[in-house]
């Protein structure tokens, strides 16, 4: 959660994460749909979400006797139990045990319930960098902006009888 929130990633995004996307800045997006990659600055919510995903794909591999792949970009941060890879479809069926369990343990409602993308909508949201999602328009932007803007009223003027009786003719 912590990753596609700050990132501003997809689900499958998240998913296909590996060693290889950590550079010493921060978190390297390969974004899906045409999307413009980007580098997400390390934080602290980011390195300790980071940090315990690899903590547990390390148990998987020492519980299995997995050999550790000796490329990055074979590392995958996600795992399963058995330390491969884990599926999107296992991530969508986890994601939604997840948001059962929060609701049977009344930290959300039923209506409160989001989805993993949606995260990556609330990330846009909430960044003063609204490029930070990697749309490579402001259109598309747009669609993932859920911000409602505050704008200023029109300006001042004082009413008169004259306005009053244009109102009246239909000008």
């Amino acid at each position: 959660m912590e990753l596609a929130y700050a990132c501003r990633l997809r689900g499958i995004e998240v998913n296909t994460l590996t060693d290889a996307d950590a550079y010493p800045e921060g978190i390297l997006s390969n974004r899906r749909k045409g999307s413009l990659d980007n580098v997400t600055k390390w934080n602290k919510a980011t390195r300790a979400a980071w940090d315990e995903l690899a903590a547990l794909r390390a148990a998987a591999f020492l519980r299995k006797k997995r050999p550790i792949p000796m490329r990055a970009s074979q590392r995958f941060l996600i795992v399963n139990q058995s330390g491969t890879p884990l599926q999107k479809s296992s991530l969508d069926s986890a994601w939604q045990r997840l948001m059962d369990a929060a609701v049977e343990a009344k930290v959300i409602t039923d209506d409160q319930r989001f989805t993993l993308h949606g995260l990556k909508h609330r990330g846009i949201t909430d960044s003063t960098d609204k490029a930070s999602g990697g749309h490579k328009s402001p259109q598309m932007r747009q669609r993932y902006d859920h911000e409602v803007p505050i704008v200023e009223p029109a300006a001042e003027r004082e009413f008169s009888r004259e306005f009053s009786r244009d109102k009246k003719k239909g000008t």
